[in-house]
């Protein structure tokens, strides 16, 4: 019998950054081996449509959303993860008879999904306006983590001392505060080594690089893959990000972390690890606060505790079966 098909409604750019792709595709690699999965995104940067085909996903890009309805029919399940779609394209889905997955950080609309997946820790069902058949993926147990993070969140870690940093500011880091915090991590002492990662679409490079020169402590790395990610992260001691998809990669990789929020959508996250006390708050990333949270995390630092344990993508097939 045919797998069943799963179609994943997302897109990824510098104006938007990558977040929703990259947990589309964590989740995608949950569930790989029980459903066929399909991209379709209207926006997707190169390197990534690359990943997407060489690790047996399908590809296929759309100028319209009129192309997407023309895609499915009521044998998919499909999960959307967008911002800019609203509940009349939530019911049109319904209506052509798919079962339908939200991946939401804002509980902001009316919601007919059959599923809502949010790994923000705190988050209830009471906080959505959703249907009765409704059924829910929230908490820490069902991160949206790629394979190697998974594992990782299984690996206990001690840290005794903070001497290498880890900067990473996501796929584009529209506002450039890459920039900024190197500005302030350079004059550290403390650092011996500074490891600064940018994404594809991360638009100052040339900027970053004179602002580097020659200098032996840092490190910079564009367009890395998850691996290399998941190496750097290990071998550094603390990671200033934040509150979005890589917060959760540092958390898994046992690092001490800096972190707060630059754009609306990272409010709730920002706010719900920040109530757990996953990281020294550096809040909108203004100087004096990255400062003041970096000073911080040197006078009182803890290893972090076992947020994850590494069995979400056990857990979402499991529901994704019962669809």
């Amino acid at each position: 019998m045919e797998a069943k098909k799963i179609i994943f409604r997302v897109d990824g750019s510098k104006n938007i950054g990558l977040g929703h792709l990259i947990r589309c595709m964590a989740l995608a690699f949950m569930l790989k081996d029980d459903f066929k999965i399909i991209f379709v995104c209207k926006e997707a940067p190169e390197n990534i449509v690359k990943e997407l085909i060489s690790s047996g996903f399908l590809f296929i890009k759309i100028n319209t959303e009129v192309e997407f309805f023309n895609i499915i029919n009521g044998t998919y399940i499909v999960v959307l993860d967008h911002y800019g779609l609203d509940t009349s394209y939530q019911k049109k889905i319904k209506k052509i008879g798919c079962k339908l997955v939200c991946i939401d950080d804002l509980h902001d609309k009316e919601f007919h999904a059959d599923l809502i997946i949010n790994h923000a820790p705190g988050v209830k069902a009471d906080d959505y306006d959703a249907k009765q058949y409704t059924q829910f993926a929230l908490g820490f147990e069902y991160a949206l983590l790629r394979p190697v993070f998974l594992q990782a969140a299984k690996q206990e870690r001690i840290i005794k001392k903070l001497e290498t940093v880890f900067i990473c500011f996501g796929g584009s880091d529209v506002k450039n505060l890459t920039v900024l915090a190197l500005n302030i991590l350079q004059h550290i002492d403390q650092f011996e080594k500074i490891i600064v990662v940018v994404g594809i679409v991360y638009e100052n490079i040339e900027e970053l690089k004179l602002l580097i020169g020659e200098n032996p402590k840092i490190h910079l790395y564009h367009a890395i893959d998850e691996k290399t990610m998941l190496a750097l992260l290990t071998m550094s001691d603390i990671a200033i990000v934040p509150s979005s998809g890589i917060l959760l990669e540092a958390i898994s990789a046992g690092c001490v972390i800096v972190s707060g929020m630059y754009v609306d959508n990272q409010k709730f996250i920002y706010q719900a690890y920040k109530n757990e006390m996953c990281f020294h708050d550096a809040g909108s990333f203004e100087p004096l606060n990255l400062q003041k949270a970096i000073t911080e995390s040197f006078q009182n630092f803890k290893n972090m505790k076992k947020f994850f344990d590494g069995n979400s993508g056990e857990r979402l097939l499991n529901v994704f079966n019962y669809l």
